[in-house]
């Protein structure tokens, strides 16, 4: 642990293409430039949304007092339908009229939303500017804040304009999720989950229904799913093959938004498209439960006991009040899986299980995927 201003906070070192820190701790957003590292830096964009700024911008714009460095400040309206080509522009062009340089810095407060298409902003700007992500949910912090994927939403589809874009540094202040709802918070938990289910089983041992009162979870939480992302990511950072096990329950999960008009946050969305590979994964014989070791971590002896893999998933997933059914029938979900970005030559990388704690990529023609993905799964 390090202390800066009476501040304790963690690092987490990030090795890609682009190393840089990933800084976890508590007060951080009151002292956030103070961890910019300013010293001979020039201006700073800041990106947030509506609800975020009227929460923190008061914090994170007098932490800015004691330097010199000019600011402008770009307001999003909060929600995933504002991660769209037309604000994209809008920031761009704002990135231009502040004259923007590569001596500069694009800074990112908020959740994923804001995160994705700073990310982005950042990476098309001058062919790439600074980027500092400051995620304030438990999901941002745990996911999209690692591993430099951008994007915002075409209308066809999810995250299909987007490019890889590592940060110059991560600052998290878990103390900024003290003010999300039970909902928002909640839908974090899930790709944490996730990583469980296809890379570390002991991380499920971390999900008990008291866990947003357990600071000391929520830091474990946050790093080892920092960790584990990290970990994956540098296997293949460009996104070409093993890394595709991040997207388990993805390719349903963006359908589902998609079809919902995002009513559906995303977490609730991925954990119904994790509920729906895990069932499949049992039915098509892809999930091998006499595999899975997890008898031998003591956590799991009474909640593995008798219970298959999408038991213990639909009873995480009920704990945290998230969805586990769905209203309609495959068929509705179709359209959109057909612009899935790990389509390759009418071709495509479905992840499954072959036991808790490790997936598998199956790679099939994408009309045997559509008919392998329609078996009411949920």
């Amino acid at each position: 642990m390090i202390v800066l201003n009476s501040n304790i906070y963690r690092t987490i070192d990030i090795n890609l293409s682009t190393s840089y820190q990933f800084i976890l701790g508590e007060n951080l957003l009151e002292n956030l430039a103070d961890h910019l590292g300013l010293e001979g830096q020039g201006k700073v964009f800041i990106i947030s949304d509506r609800n975020v700024w009227q929460l923190y911008g008061m914090k994170v714009e007098n932490s800015f007092s004691s330097y010199s460095n000019k600011k402008e400040i770009f307001i999003l309206e909060a929600g995933e339908e504002e991660k769209n080509y037309q604000n994209l522009m809008e920031i761009l062009e704002g990135l231009a009229a502040f004259n923007l340089t590569k001596n500069d810095l694009v800074l990112a407060l908020g959740g994923g939303v804001v995160g994705d298409i700073a990310g982005l902003a950042s990476g098309l700007y001058l062919r790439g500017v600074s980027l500092v992500l400051v995620p304030t949910t438990v999901l941002a912090a745990v996911d999209s804040s690692v591993g430099g994927k951008t994007a915002v939403n075409l209308r066809q589809g999810k995250n299909l304009l987007g490019l890889i874009k590592q940060p110059a540094r991560v600052i998290c202040d878990i103390n900024a999720f003290e003010t999300l709802s039970d909902r928002i918070f909640n839908e974090g938990l899930v790709e944490a989950m996730k990583y469980g289910f296809i890379w570390d089983e002991s991380m499920l041992c971390l999900f008990n229904k008291n866990i947003r009162n357990e600071k000391n979870t929520i830091y474990q939480l946050i790093e080892r799913s920092v960790v584990c992302k990290r970990d994956i990511v540098g296997l293949d950072e460009k996104d070409l093959g093993m890394r595709n096990i991040l997207n388990f329950g993805h390719t349903i999960g963006h359908a589902i938004e998609m079809q919902e008009d995002f009513r559906l946050r995303h977490g609730e969305a991925v954990g119904l498209g994790m509920l729906w590979m895990v069932r499949l994964s049992e039915s098509e014989g892809f999930l091998r439960e006499e595999d899975r070791g997890l008898r031998s971590i003591e956590c799991f002896r009474k909640m593995q006991e008798k219970k298959k893999a999408s038991q213990l998933l639909e009873e995480l997933l009920r704990q945290y009040d998230l969805p586990t059914r769905l209203d309609y029938k495959f068929e509705n979900l179709k359209d959109y899986i057909l612009y899935d970005k790990k389509i390759r030559k009418n071709s495509i990388n479905l992840v499954v299980l072959n036991y808790i704690g490790r997936a598998q990529l199956v790679n099939m023609e994408l009309k045997e995927a559509i008919d392998l993905l329609d078996g009411g799964y949920l």
